[in-house]
């Protein structure tokens, strides 16, 4: 596989991160989530929890950053700030580095953005039904209830579109920017990630890929 890249967005609750981890596994590729943090802040300098504040699940839109030394890992006063169009900045250039390097599956972090010049790259969006969320939540984060579950995915999906939105200048879930966008309820969580790997493997093999 010639350096095939794997976006995938997913509301939350559909299962897309346990998903994007089993076609990882499958295909054998590197899997990237919230360890983009960690590798964004051994790469710039940066402390981990300043790149925490552009997070996709903790989007600041505030005039409130933070002043920080690239040969730091500690915080300095709120004055002079970098502003968190410069930390998505550094995450990208993490993320266009590892694309180049290997085959590697990206969850979030408005991979298909960064890397919408790659042409070997196949973007995926995973959604669900109400119900199917909830439950997700309830069993697999410990939520109480299926009311907690849905003000909990209803709050989380406005700040994942809100990040994408602002960085990207597109919209969170439209499917102009995605390949294939699949309901997560019909098959379900391991049904899923087999169908988008077999999916995988046939656009890998078609000979639009193949010319690359």
């Amino acid at each position: 596989m010639n350096n095939l890249i794997v976006n995938i967005g997913r509301q939350y609750g559909s299962g897309g991160h346990k998903i994007g981890e089993l076609i990882a596994q499958e295909l054998k590729i590197d899997f990237y989530d919230s360890k983009l943090v960690n590798l964004t802040a051994q790469a710039s300098g940066i402390c981990k929890d300043c790149l925490e504040a552009i997070d996709e699940k903790r989007r600041w839109f505030t005039s409130i950053f933070l002043n920080i030394s690239p040969n730091t890992s500690t915080y300095s006063n709120i004055n002079n700030p970098l502003s968190e169009e410069s930390l998505f900045k550094v995450q990208s250039e993490v993320i266009k580095k590892l694309a180049a390097q290997k085959p590697c599956l990206f969850v979030g972090r408005c991979a298909d953005y960064v890397l919408r010049d790659n042409q070997l790259c196949i973007n995926i969006f995973c959604y669900a039904s109400l119900d199917f969320k909830a439950k997700n939540l309830i069993q697999y984060q410990n939520m109480n209830s299926k009311e907690e579950a849905i003000k909990t995915m209803s709050k989380q999906d406005k700040l994942r579109a809100s990040y994408y939105n602002h960085f990207t200048n597109k919209i969170w879930g439209d499917k102009s920017s995605y390949h294939l966008m699949i309901d997560t309820s019909v098959l379900g969580i391991e049904g899923t990630a087999l169908y988008l790997t077999d999916f995988i493997k046939k656009v890998a093999n078609t000979e639009h890929y193949k010319q690359i």
